[in-house]
């Protein structure tokens, strides 16, 4: 006698994929790590990477338009700031210089619709992850997988999923400081690689 599979079983087991685009393989020369206001009520960002590199000697501080970016370096902080509205207007310079300067930090460079949020919304605790990332070695990709143990968006609007792998190990999937979607380990070098699919198994 033949058996058939029960459709309800098969739709329990089924799993949603999220794919991620990471956009540019490039990584910028400075980006904004974050964005502040100050005791006078200005705007501003923290920017890092090869600053000293793109300001002075590429002469972008120079160029820019003083009045849109003020920019200061802040010696005890060691990092440059300018006004966040003329964010736009440094990177415009530093493009012509042969720079590259990202304007967006992690929390504000993903969009509401963009296939973290969506993952986030789909997963809940309990649900069975698979995370395939491109390796930072840049030895092709790998996947890791485990259970959800978290799925929310932080006070800051922020999305993570944080799942536990059969090791007990801990892992993250963020925003890194791109805006971009990484997978982030509990390590001292946490970040493991960009995220290219979310697999979430019900």
């Amino acid at each position: 006698m033949s058996t058939m599979s029960s459709p309800d079983r098969e739709s329990e087991s089924a799993a949603e994929s999220f794919e991620f685009d990471q956009g540019s393989d490039v990584t910028p020369d400075a980006w904004v790590k974050e964005k502040f206001t100050n005791r006078y009520g200005d705007e501003r960002a923290v920017l890092v990477g090869d600053t000293y590199e793109v300001m002075i000697d590429g002469g972008v501080k120079e160029e820019a338009d003083w009045d849109k970016t003020h920019p200061d370096f802040d010696g005890q902080r060691e990092e440059w700031l300018v006004d966040v509205d003329g964010l736009e207007h440094l990177a415009e310079v530093a493009e012509e210089k042969g720079f590259t300067v990202a304007t967006a930090t992690g929390d504000d460079g993903i969009d509401e619709d963009s296939a973290l949020f969506n993952a986030v919304d789909t997963a809940e605790e309990g649900d069975k992850i698979e995370v395939e990332y491109a390796q930072k070695n840049g030895k092709g990709t790998n996947t890791k997988s485990g259970e959800i143990t978290q799925s929310s968006v932080t006070f800051d609007d922020t999305p993570v999923l944080v799942f536990v792998r059969d090791d007990g190990q801990t892992m993250r999937v963020k925003p890194d400081e791109h805006g971009d979607t990484g997978l982030f380990s509990g390590g001292y070098h946490p970040f493991v690689g960009a995220v290219t699919v979310v697999e979430i198994e019900k």
